[in-house]
């Protein structure tokens, strides 16, 4: 009888898998994905294994939104080379399950059919391939803070060297220092991308989006920095919010004409959404 790749992961590093409670062991990250992701899980489990230096726990490894999701958590003693090393390894491994058949592990696309998504080659498809904007397939976007400024990256994932390379933000057409999360209702997509002032979702051009971005990403002549301004002069209470979602850094844009937040605020086709204050409630 063959050993199932997953069980013979964990064996293979017990270490990494392994924990245990009343005399019992279990594997919280006992693989969960099919078996089209066997080569690059057990490729980014070795690397973790290299980078970490038996420092690392992985607690969870399946499919989310058609794509890989590896969460683990650090033990004391790991230096800062060594975590960009361990993050390197994960970010490759869900660059590749991005375009590799999670049933056969052909070259694949994210499809959709209404009520599930997943990556597959044009046999194992089911529905209808999500469209990706152009320029921004298999993009990888980070921005870290250096010396109290941010700092971004973009790279591009390329299959046949299953590595990234970094590519010039100016190729995408859009300025590099507008940066927001997103959350997309249509393709269920989310992460970090480049905000270029157009309402739609950078992964399928949907207008089903959710923004959220920084504050000090606005130019000055910007509507929202306009309608703040505005806003300022009007009675203390609404001063009050406003202001102090502006001291915050952060708020949130939505298109449509309602929302479930009372104190929600109208300006060229979105709403302006309190954030969570410094003691877990909005002022």
């Amino acid at each position: 009888m063959t050993l199932d790749w997953r069980r013979a992961l964990v064996e293979r590093y017990p270490h990494l898998f392994l924990r245990g409670s009343k005399g019992k062991q279990f594997a919280p990250g006992y693989p969960t994905v099919g078996d089209g992701w066997r080569e690059l899980v057990e490729k980014a489990i070795d690397r973790i294994e290299e980078a970490g230096n038996g420092r690392i726990r992985i607690n969870q490894i399946k499919e989310k939104y058609g794509s890989l999701r590896l969460y683990f958590d650090t033990l004391q003693g790991l230096t800062r080379e060594q975590m960009a090393a361990v993050e390197d390894a994960v970010a490759l491994a869900k660059a590749r399950s991005e375009c590799t058949c999670e049933r056969c592990g052909a070259q694949g696309l994210l499809y959709g059919d209404g009520a599930w998504l997943l990556t597959a080659c044009l046999p194992h498809a089911r529905g209808q391939p999500i469209p990706v904007r152009p320029g921004f397939e298999h993009l990888r976007i980070e921005h870290t803070i250096v010396g109290g400024r941010q700092v971004v990256s973009y790279q591009r994932y390329d299959r046949e060297t299953d590595s990234f390379s970094d590519i010039d933000p100016k190729s995408l057409g859009v300025e590099e220092r507008s940066m927001a999360r997103f959350h997309c209702r249509a393709c269920a997509k989310e992460g970090t991308f480049i905000y270029d002032g157009h309402h739609a979702c950078p992964s399928c051009n949907s207008v089903e989006v959710q923004f959220a971005l920084g504050i000090e990403e606005f130019p000055d002549d910007h509507p929202f920095i306009e309608t703040m301004r505005g806003l300022a002069k009007e009675d203390a209470n609404r001063t009050k919010l406003r202001l102090w979602i502006v001291s915050d850094l952060h708020l949130e844009l939505t298109r449509g004409k309602r929302s479930q937040t009372k104190r929600a605020r109208y300006f060229n086709g979105f709403t302006l959404l309190p954030c969570s204050g410094p003691q877990g409630r909005t002022r």
